[in-house]
């Protein structure tokens, strides 16, 4: 009898630039966008494949995060090598576009969304999308900060981390105004990443293996498998989570602690979806692509040959 062994896995699939962030479109399909300007689409013919779907007209343009609403539309943004400001682009009727009509402010690391018709962006700035129009929602309370991470559970709840002067820091949207969040503990570093599961239910993570975990009223230090940077993560529930960071670093929560997943890479790793349970995928350095899978599952299949396609 054979028993199911989920396990990460190499690939032959290399992207154009190292892949800074995935998401969903709620169907079954995903996106990922690289710091060189490309997005590729996961198309779920045969044994599945990535497929480039766009390239920004110049390779100035970093992609650092990408949130799809729906399978029509989506964002995705980032910055200019070299140069002060950021860029955005729009998903909509299959196609990627420039988004032109920008506040002048620094950086976009990641975004989130209550809907197609509402959503944020984080980075030197928050912006908030009103189905119209971006519009700056900076908070003045915390001068200098940068935010690396955001997330949202409901219109009325959204979370944004990063670091302020060298120090952590958060702040929280409760529907009418940001302000900063003083249930954080403070301390030296940055935190990259946080996800909201609910109102009482939340994680945030960052730099020297710092995992901070949110109750409902404040954040509490949470034990690290490995000191790294985390730089993303994922979460398929409450009790099934993921994250990914420097080194090939690679952690799992399973409802009661993290713990340390072997990866067949030692190369950084920035970006992680999962589109089930048993069908997960990790970016990094030099366009690395790595799959989670059942091995024992696939002996009978092609999925050990997936090749990337690009246009």
């Amino acid at each position: 009898m054979l028993f199911a062994v989920a396990s990460w896995h190499t690939t032959s699939i290399t992207l154009v630039g190292i892949g800074g962030d995935a998401d969903t479109d709620g169907s079954g399909g995903a996106q990922v966008c690289t710091d060189q300007g490309r997005i590729y689409k996961y198309v779920t013919t045969g044994s599945g494949n990535w497929i480039q779907i766009f390239q920004a007209p110049s390779s100035y343009y970093q992609l650092n995060t990408i949130d799809l609403q729906n399978t029509n539309n989506g964002w995705s943004g980032g910055n200019l090598y070299g140069f002060p400001g950021n860029c955005m682009f729009h998903y909509t009727g299959g196609n990627w576009s420039m988004w032109s009509s920008l506040p002048q402010v620094s950086q976009i690391w990641d975004m989130c969304f209550y809907d197609q018709y509402r959503g944020w962006s984080a980075g030197g700035d928050i912006m908030y999308w009103n189905n119209t129009s971006w519009i700056v929602q900076t908070p003045g309370s915390v001068p200098g900060a940068v935010y690396y991470g955001i997330s949202n559970y409901g219109y009325n709840f959204v979370e944004a981390v990063g670091a302020q002067g060298g120090s952590r820091v958060a702040i929280r949207f409760n529907g009418s105004i940001w302000s900063q969040d003083m249930t954080m503990p403070s301390g030296a570093g940055a935190l990259y990443c946080c996800w909201m599961l609910s109102a009482t239910d939340g994680w945030a993570a960052g730099t020297n293996g710092n995992i901070f975990r949110f109750n409902g009223s404040t954040w509490t230090s949470v034990p690290s498998p490995v000191v790294t940077n985390w730089n993303r993560m994922w979460f398929l529930s409450a009790s099934n989570g993921w994250m990914v960071g420097d080194g090939g670093q690679i952690a799992h929560w399973n409802g009661s602690n993290w713990t340390q997943v072997l990866a067949p890479t030692l190369q950084s790793l920035y970006a992680v979806v999962f589109l089930d349970a048993n069908n997960g995928w990790a970016f990094g350095n030099a366009g690395l692509v790595l799959h989670y899978y059942d091995d024992n599952a696939v002996e009978s299949t092609s999925l050990g040959m997936i090749k990337a396609a690009f246009q």
